[in-house]
């Protein structure tokens, strides 16, 4: 294995979100493909519901290790010789309800790079239908929570038409667009959708 130079703490997921991200690790290693990526998770993850924090733990017997493969060729080169990409925590997928307030973590994480990929992002109202917003393809799913400004955005998508479902609470209708074609290298911007009750 080559060590990188991580960022190591707790990183609350939520802020990373909608286009936001961080810089997790870097660093300098030989020539070559890249083909496995190893992350070792902390102990102090948590979750926060309705006011009130519960532990996240992974579940029994679980290594406490991400092992995430890669071909080799996924990276962007943004200068000669630095290579980047990301890697998408997938939070709807990762957290794992086994009862009332007992959850574990089962990280799903997808890899993406911006050369090819493609984006949808929008703007969805009034904040108080908590929308939760879900983009499917015959080859690919993504989830986005928007801000408190209703603005989402969802990286890291296949080419192909997506079909992009907003489900709401509080009273408000849930909605679905369909035919949003997402292109390789570009943001697909679907504007405002204001929900109904």
């Amino acid at each position: 294995w080559d060590s990188l130079s991580i960022h190591p703490g707790v990183y609350d997921l939520f802020t990373l979100r909608n286009g936001a991200d961080t810089l997790f690790a870097g660093g300098t290693i030989p020539a070559g493909r890249i083909e496995i990526i190893k992350i070792e998770l902390g102990t102090h993850n948590s979750l926060v519901k309705d006011s009130v924090r519960y532990p996240l733990n992974l579940p029994p017997g679980t290594s406490p290790y991400i092992y995430v493969a890669l071909r080799g060729d996924e990276w962007d080169e943004y200068l000669p010789g630095r290579l980047q990409l990301w890697l998408d925590f997938d939070i709807q997928r990762s957290v794992i309800r086994v009862r009332d307030n007992m959850f574990y973590l089962r990280p799903f994480i997808k890899i993406f790079t911006r050369k090819a990929s493609g984006e949808i992002e929008g703007r969805v109202l009034p904040k108080e239908a908590f929308t939760v917003i879900t983009a499917t393809s015959s080859n690919d799913t993504a989830y986005a929570l928007p801000g408190w400004d209703g603005v989402y955005k969802m990286r890291g998508l296949k080419a192909g038409s997506y079909s992009v479902f907003f489900n709401a609470s509080n009273g408000y209708k849930d909605t679905t667009v369909t035919g949003i074609n997402v292109t390789i290298g570009k943001e697909t911007k679907l504007g405002t959708i204001t929900l109904k009750k």
